[in-house]
C-alpha cells in the first residue's frame, strides 16, 4: 500500500523539477522579468493630430536603463489604429546641449535631461502648417522632395525637436509617401 504513495510522491517531485527547468530556471526567470520592468525610468506622451486630421496619434518617449544619465530614449509615434509610423532610439545624453555645460554635476545633468524630456511634446513643438508659405527652401538643411511634398500640403502638421547641441529636426507625415519624413535638419 505504501508503494503507490511513494511512486506518486516521486512522480510529483520529478514533474515539479521538470517544470522549473522548462521555465528557464524558475525563480531566476521571475527575478529577471521583475528587474526588466523596473528599468523604465521615465515616460512622457501626448495625443496630437499628425498623420490624420481626423484622428490623433500617440507621441511617446520611454526612457530605460540604469539611470537617467546613462539611459536609452525610445521615441515613437503610433497612429490611432496602432501602426508605428516613427521609431527612433538614442541615448539620453543626446538631450544634453549648451544648457548643460561641462561645469554641471551629474545630478544637474540628470535634472536637465528630465526637464528636456518633460517638455519634449510641448504644444509649441507642433507646427501647422508644417512649412509656412513664407519659409524658404535651403539645400544645406533640407531634402527638396520632402520639403516640396510637405510644403504643398497646408494641412501637414510638423513636429520639431532638438537632440544634441545642434541637431534640430523637423518631421511631418507625408500623405504622398505614407510615412514620416525629415523635412528640415539644422542647428
Amino acid at each position: 500500500m505504501r508503494i503507490p504513495y511513494i511512486i506518486l510522491a516521486l512522480f510529483l517531485i520529478l514533474n515539479c523539477s521538470r517544470n522549473r527547468d522548462s521555465n528557464g530556471g524558475g525563480d531566476e526567470t521571475l527575478q529577471r522579468e521583475k528587474s526588466d520592468s523596473a528599468l523604465v525610468l521615465l515616460t512622457e506622451g501626448v495625443l496630437h493630430n499628425f498623420s490624420s486630421p481626423a484622428n490623433k496619434d500617440t507621441f511617446k518617449i520611454v526612457v530605460t536603463g540604469s539611470s537617467i544619465r546613462e539611459g536609452t530614449v525610445h521615441f515613437q509615434i503610433v497612429t490611432h489604429d496602432n501602426r508605428i509610423i516613427y521609431d527612433e532610439k538614442f541615448t539620453t545624453d543626446w538631450f544634453l546641449d549648451y544648457g548643460a555645460d561641462g561645469d554641471t554635476t551629474e545630478l544637474q545633468k540628470e535634472n536637465y535631461i528630465t526637464t528636456r524630456i518633460n517638455n519634449f511634446f510641448n504644444e509649441e513643438n507642433f507646427l501647422q502648417p508644417a512649412i509656412k508659405k513664407t519659409d524658404r527652401y535651403d539645400a544645406d538643411y533640407s531634402d527638396r522632395k520632402n520639403w516640396e511634398d510637405i510644403k504643398s500640403d497646408a494641412s501637414a502638421v510638423g513636429f520639431k525637436y532638438l537632440v544634441g547641441k545642434e541637431d534640430g529636426r523637423r518631421i511631418a507625415y507625408s500623405k504622398q509617401w505614407q510615412k514620416v519624413v525629415l523635412y528640415y535638419n539644422c542647428c
